[in-house]
């Protein structure tokens, strides 16, 4: 009997601005100073490597994205990239 997989559900949060690359994100991090900058590079990484996993886990390496709209509108400046 074969296991049946379950749809893989990712669902986004309304509260925090969504960069649009990982590259960007990592900008932003960095715009802090080390001490925070550490603390936001573990959160990203231990979340980027839970997603993998339960992408590879769950839905074989694909899934369906349905993102969240954000709560309030953001007014980040666009980072620019060298």
């Amino acid at each position: 009997m074969t296991k049946k997989i379950k749809p893989l559900n990712i669902q986004g949060t309304s509260m925090y601005h969504t960069y649009k690359t990982q590259e960007e994100l990592e900008k932003y991090i960095d715009s802090h100073i080390p001490s925070e900058a550490i603390l936001l590079h573990t959160g990203m990484g231990l979340a980027v490597n839970l997603i993998v996993h339960l992408m590879c886990e769950h839905a074989e390496g694909k899934a369906i994205a349905k993102p969240t709209p954000p709560l309030l509108k953001s007014k980040t400046k666009e980072v620019k990239n060298d």
